[in-house]
């Protein structure tokens, strides 16, 4: 029998006077999912997404190629044009991606602003600022398009 970890986060957020109901999904394998299956599965949380934060390790520049060749590609495969947010991550260590290499990456994707975010979840440095970008982002991306206030993040 295979056991998958599917997180599921919700919480509202202020954002200028308005509050917005959040949904974060972690799809985060668990020690005992295969991998095949896994992957499988990871998909089918895609196509209600509003947004995707797509996060690479800034110590680790395999994690930043995996961007295109793994992740775009996978997330492209279900949702054709996927809003998406790139973001470093660990930037309270030292850094081993250029941060030139960074934003071509980002503009490369068609990520939003054409540029990637850096934070630190340990430090909780720019994480506050990196949901605030990615629900304003999406929110001025749909703007008129009168699908209400919930934003869904992959």
């Amino acid at each position: 029998m295979l056991t998958f970890s599917l997180l599921v986060y919700s919480l509202a957020l202020s954002l200028s006077f308005f509050v917005f109901p959040f949904v974060l999904f972690d799809a985060n394998k668990s020690k005992t999912c295969n991998a095949e299956g896994f992957e499988n599965l990871r998909p089918l949380s895609y196509p209600e997404s509003d947004v995707f934060l797509i996060v690479f390790d800034v110590t680790n520049p395999d994690s930043l190629s995996n961007v295109k060749t793994k992740w775009v590609t996978e997330i492209r495969e279900t949702v054709p044009n996927p809003h998406i947010v790139l973001v470093g991550n660990k930037c309270d260590l030292q850094a081993n991606v250029d941060e030139e290499e960074m934003h071509r990456v980002a503009r490369t994707i068609g990520a939003a602003g054409g540029m990637a975010l850096i934070c630190s979840a340990l430090n909780d440095e720019g994480v506050d600022e990196l949901f605030n970008y990615a629900i304003r982002s999406v929110l001025s991306a749909s703007s008129g398009s009168g699908d209400g206030g919930c934003c869904t993040l992959a």
